[in-house]
């Protein structure tokens, strides 16, 4: 039976959810959750449509989120000096809430990085009130608290992603690697995979929001599949067009959310 591994960079999926998936609460981990597993969905059926088994959904290995553990430390405030807990903000709660209701998913794997605090930094100032300081719109007394962003950085996200193709790839656990990413940091992972298993295919997302795939690359010339209405099992169908994939072939820290 041949089986697909689906790695989703939560980051990205997050910062894209809103803005393309309309339909979708972003704010909700169960709504969250229920995207995730359409997004799912469609790739399978996508791939079925090579496959051509009876139950798609025998056709997953696994589905890998990767996300950081929420920044749980206090802070004070750059200008009012006020105290925050993280700990007990909006997005440590919605992330705590998402990560629960995707461990309770059958074939989903979670992969936690972490949200550090770099040492003597602890706010950035945004680009629009750095622009409006430069043009003389606003001078540093009338900075607020708003004008700041947390200077956090997300660690051990990439990595994992990267070390999962790697493994996943040289024991040989599934046949077809999707990543849902938006950055090209897992190319050196992505040419291993294309060397060891020439049937594996990734998707990358651009503008567009992962939910299917335009073309499928199986080592041979890239099979056209035409689009179609997704229905998950869950929920209902996704008509919004799909992002494109690109082959193996060719040719971390970064910023976080609090």
């Amino acid at each position: 039976m041949p089986k697909a591994a689906i790695l989703i960079d939560g980051g990205y999926f997050l910062k894209r959810l809103p803005s393309v998936r309309r339909d979708v609460d972003a704010s909700n981990a169960l709504s969250v959750v229920r995207a995730i597993e359409q997004l799912v969905h469609s790739h399978l059926r996508r791939l079925n449509q090579i496959h051509q088994v009876a139950n798609l959904w025998s056709l997953l290995y696994r589905c890998f989120y990767y996300d950081a553990v929420p920044y749980a430390n206090k802070l004070q405030l750059p200008v009012s000096r006020t105290t925050v807990d993280y700990a007990k903000s909006n997005i440590a709660y919605f992330r705590n809430s998402l990560f629960a209701a995707i461990r309770r998913q059958p074939d989903f794997a979670l992969r936690l990085g972490e949200v550090r605090k770099p040492g003597g930094s602890s706010w950035i100032l945004k680009p629009e009130a750095q622009k409006l300081l430069l043009n003389g719109g606003k001078d540093a007394v009338g900075l607020a608290d708003q004008d700041f962003t947390p200077a956090f950085r997300q660690k051990g996200v990439d990595m994992r992603i990267g070390l999962d193709i790697a493994a996943i790839t040289l024991k040989k656990q599934a046949d077809t690697i999707i990543l849902v990413a938006g950055d090209s940091d897992f190319v050196p992972a992505a040419k291993l995979a294309d060397a060891k298993a020439p049937h594996s295919f990734s998707t990358h997302c651009g503008k567009a929001f992962p939910r299917t795939c335009s073309s499928i690359s199986t080592g041979s010339p890239a099979a056209s599949l035409t689009r179609t209405p997704q229905t998950s099992r869950m929920t209902a169908p996704m008509a919004r067009p799909p992002h494109s994939a690109f082959r193996l072939r060719g040719n971390g820290e970064r910023a976080a959310a609090p």
